[in-house]
């Protein structure tokens, strides 16, 4: 079973575990692990609240009236498996990736935003002591064009509602989960340029694999490719 740890440093003693280590600050070497840079954008929750929404773009206020004004609502108990389920049903991918298991300082927790019975986002976050890191979102995949505007309306919502939230949770920062640096892929791009739609800062992590996870990666491709 992969282990999951978020910021705090390698141990080498986990190097021939299934071990990750994620948003570690500084890069160095630590025997029998793999690093390898990654970029997010961090919100600071220490701010004002209306200093923090200053920083939206002019039409994520907009778009979060909207949804407001349509009485959307933010579940805050959401169970892990509805989100999963919304995800798979509503992401193209069909399949949100497996959650390792988090060491005891950190806990998942997941958010819908719902309106007259139907849920038209959810989000996924990982919370540690001073961060809430979004882990993965999804919208309402839909054929009509309001549902599909308003799906997009009430996912900044959710993502205004998260930040007041953890905010008064004490959380230091609202982490928007990574962007993407460097890329040629449109997807990407467009994921990135939302993101830094809320404002915020960018900020420079590293993330360690440890050599088991390597190995254990060639020997499922190798026991595929027997089969």
């Amino acid at each position: 079973m992969l282990k999951e740890y978020y910021f705090r440093n390698p141990s080498v003693l986990d190097f021939y575990k299934l071990s990750r280590y994620n948003y570690v600050q500084n890069q160095k070497y630590y025997f029998g692990f793999f690093v390898e840079k990654f970029s997010t954008i961090l919100i600071d929750l220490d701010q004002d609240l209306t200093l923090i929404r200053k920083q939206f773009r002019s039409n994520y206020r907009n778009e979060i009236k909207r949804a407001k004004a349509s009485n959307a609502q933010i579940d805050y108990e959401v169970a892990l498996d509805e989100h999963f389920e919304f995800y798979n049903r509503n992401n193209s991918r069909k399949n949100h990736a497996q959650l390792g298991t988090l060491d005891n300082e950190c806990a998942y927790v997941a958010l819908n935003c719902r309106s007259k019975g139907v849920t038209y986002a959810s989000h996924l976050y990982l919370v540690t002591k001073s961060q809430a890191v979004l882990m993965s979102s999804c919208t309402l995949n839909t054929m009509d064009k309001e549902s599909f505007k308003f799906a997009g309306y009430c996912n900044k919502f959710l993502h205004d509602g998260a930040i007041e939230y953890f905010r008064e949770l004490g959380k230091g920062h609202y982490n928007l989960g990574g962007v993407a640096t460097n890329t040629m892929d449109k997807k990407l791009i467009g994921i990135t340029n939302f993101k830094k739609g809320f404002g915020g800062n960018v900020a420079v992590y590293y993330e360690y694999e440890s050599v088991a996870i390597k190995l254990y990666r060639q020997m499922v491709k190798i026991i595929g490719k027997v089969r």
